[in-house]
């Protein structure tokens, strides 16, 4: 009998710590799509235009600051874009990449985290600029 006691519990910790760490990594790949999605997308407007533009750092940081506010767990300092062309502005055809760097902070029943994990979304698209 004391032992299916024991096990009983055993099994409810178990399955806590199971149940936590989905929850946890459900949170990470939500916040991983919406920073490849920015990337996607500032990667296309690089690719029409043919080189970033103020428009694009001004949406950037726009996302970045809805981004911010609507997550509790990103530093907006953290954030920031790389976009790679060969030339400026961008030929027609040519390849275009977007990184978007962010440092997410996980915290587990709202206990400050101590380890920052990184999120990179990478964009990719070909220019369009004739």
């Amino acid at each position: 009998m004391l032992e299916r006691v024991i096990g009983t519990i055993g099994m409810i910790f178990i399955f806590l710590i199971v149940l936590m760490g989905a929850a946890m990594f459900m949170g990470v790949m939500g916040q991983w799509y919406k920073v490849q999605d920015q990337a996607q997308f500032l990667a296309t407007s690089i690719a029409d235009s043919g080189y970033e533009s103020s428009n694009i750092q001004a949406e950037f940081d726009g996302w970045n600051t809805e981004y911010c506010q609507d997550e509790a767990t990103i530093n907006q300092a953290e954030s920031n874009f790389t976009g790679y062309t060969q030339e400026s502005p961008a030929p027609w055809g040519s390849p275009i990449t977007v990184e978007v760097d962010d440092n997410m902070q996980i915290s587990l029943l709202g206990f400050p985290s101590t380890l920052p994990s990184p999120i990179k979304g990478i964009g990719k698209s070909l220019s369009s600029f004739l």
